[in-house]
């Protein structure tokens, strides 16, 4: 049985189609940013979205972005 919404890490049901502000968390989205691969995979080894957007927070920082970018 195909169901209407997506169970997330948390244990959320969350219904893309009638998404509700409630329902996002920044832990869901985390985990899955840490499980997908930046150049779908085709680096020597794991680079995750989630650890190339810290690199890229970090970056901005140092370059004396504001915090907002």
């Amino acid at each position: 049985m195909i169901s209407d919404y997506i169970l997330t890490y948390s244990k959320i049901k969350f219904y893309p189609l009638e998404p509700v502000k409630k329902d996002i968390n920044i832990v869901d989205i985390a985990h899955a940013l840490s499980l997908m691969t930046r150049a779908n995979g085709h680096f020597k080894s794991f680079y995750s979205v989630a650890q190339n957007s810290i690199n890229c927070c970090k970056e901005a920082r140092s370059r004396g972005c504001s915090s907002r970018i």
